[in-house]
């Protein structure tokens, strides 16, 4: 039961991250509102410690526990973790770096014993030269994240105060921008308006033009910007431009078209909402992590010592009685 609870936790968490950011690949969705590219580009998560004996029982040592217990005037121990996809991407991580935040919030826990309620704190990310080829990542405080085969519970492990139950600690990361212009795949795509989107590629450009409900209406390309390009020619094997046709193959500026078309899933009708363009080429990302303590906690005890009523006919019953 408790491998089939983790991993359900395990997905809860996964889809509970999801967000919806740029550069998807191929994977557009032109629904008049669309909640595409639902899939994490890193995260930051709270891991909550607990103190343990070391082997020899001469020193003690920080261990990862989900049964961590919180005591009113006593610490929690915690670490502050980032694990960052392999592929992630350097337009989004340094808007998030530059624009974003990344807050770590407390809620009744205090820098000191009969404190007041600790301060949210703001991290400053790593650079992405050190985070490009992803990986994971532990806080170390002023800035500083090292590698986890570098972990170190001296650095890495911080301690709070619980003032009362209910102790959480959250990590939290916003990024939200209104997509202007970024280069996506071989294009670069900017927006001239909400009507209209321009795309190049390999000196060539054309302008998308949509129609009062947000639907692609016509094409303009740069080489002819007052012939519209409304549809395809009868037989579909290229785009009717006046008495020409310029052919998905065999001619540059059709083969340049179709690509466009094809590789962001657009055509004559698509509907491209501000919202739709957002959520394909922009992002609006709230990625929140908490662990809260549980107030289930007790006395320092030996976890394998129980105290039990001695069974019928044990020589120690008279004793366990009188």
């Amino acid at each position: 039961m408790k491998k089939i609870f983790a991993i359900a936790l395990a997905l809860v968490m996964v889809l509970s991250m999801a967000s919806a950011f740029a550069f998807c690949a191929g994977e557009y969705d032109w629904a008049c509102y669309t909640d595409v590219c639902k899939y994490g580009k890193l995260k930051v998560e709270i891991v909550p410690f607990v103190r343990s004996n070391d082997a020899c029982a001469t020193l003690s040592n920080f261990v990862q526990s989900d049964c961590a217990a919180a005591v009113v005037n006593e610490r929690v121990y915690y670490g502050i973790k980032l694990t960052v996809d392999e592929d992630v991407n350097a337009d989004w991580y340094a808007y998030l770096k530059n624009s974003g935040s990344v807050k770590v919030e407390f809620t009744n826990v205090s820098a000191s014993q009969g404190g007041t309620e600790a301060a949210d704190a703001t991290l400053t990310l790593p650079a992405f030269s050190a985070v490009e080829d992803g990986g994971v990542f532990w806080y170390a405080g002023a800035g500083v994240w090292d590698k986890d085969k570098d972990f170190d519970a001296a650095k890495h492990v911080s301690e709070k105060y619980v003032i009362k139950t209910a102790a959480k600690i959250c990590a939290v990361v916003k990024a939200k921008n209104e997509f202007v212009s970024a280069v996506i795949g071989d294009y670069t795509v900017s927006k001239v308006n909400d009507k209209e989107y321009k795309f190049e590629a390999d000196g060539k450009t054309a302008w998308v033009h949509l129609d009062s409900d947000y639907k692609v209406e016509y094409v303009d390309l740069s080489d002819a910007p007052t012939a519209h390009i409304y549809t395809y020619n009868a037989a579909k094997t290229g785009f009717q431009r006046g008495n020409d046709v310029l052919k998905f193959t065999c001619d540059a500026w059709g083969e340049f078209l179709k690509g466009i078309f094809d590789y962001f899933k657009i055509d004559f009708g698509t509907c491209m909402t501000p919202d739709a363009v957002n959520a394909n080429f922009g992002w609006d990302d709230e990625i929140e992590n908490c662990y809260t303590w549980s107030k289930n906690a007790m006395a320092v005890v030996d976890s394998e010592c129980v105290v039990a009523i001695p069974k019928t006919g044990d020589a120690s019953v008279l004793a366990w009685l009188f």
